[in-house]
């Protein structure tokens, strides 16, 4: 009865181990970018990708839609690690502009979005929000 009980147990924990899905989790970035620069976009994942794995910095529409996203940087990694993304000039103004990192392998869209506005339209300065 212990040899089953054990066995079962052992049998739950690779299959536990097996279902842990990826995460990606954005880290704390600065506040204020101007349009044409490149920001340094820290990121920590969970899990295991595989081999061949991009990760890639994508920006909203005005309204926060991710619908038709523009890829502003991308890496090819299966760790944790920093994105290098240009931040567009000419940027429509509006408030509710969002980044967020997605991974190609497997296809991973980050737990959060960072909330960016462009501060005036003139100089395409971004505030984080």
């Amino acid at each position: 009865m212990q040899f089953r009980a054990l066995l079962t147990l052992l049998l739950g924990l690779v299959f536990l181990k097996n279902s842990i899905s990826q995460t990606i989790t954005i880290l704390p970035i600065g506040r204020q970018y101007c349009g044409g620069t490149t920001v340094s976009v820290p990121y920590q994942i969970v899990g295991n990708f595989n081999a061949g794995n991009s990760f890639s910095v994508q920006l909203s529409d005005q309204n926060g839609s991710f619908s038709t996203p523009t890829v502003l940087g991308a890496l090819n990694s299966i760790t944790s690690g920093n994105i290098s993304a240009l931040i567009p000039s000419g940027l429509l103004f509006g408030f509710q502009y969002k980044i967020r990192i997605v991974s190609t392998n497997p296809a991973t869209v980050s737990l959060n979005t960072v909330a960016v506005v462009p501060e005036n339209t003139d100089s395409n300065s971004w505030v984080r929000r």
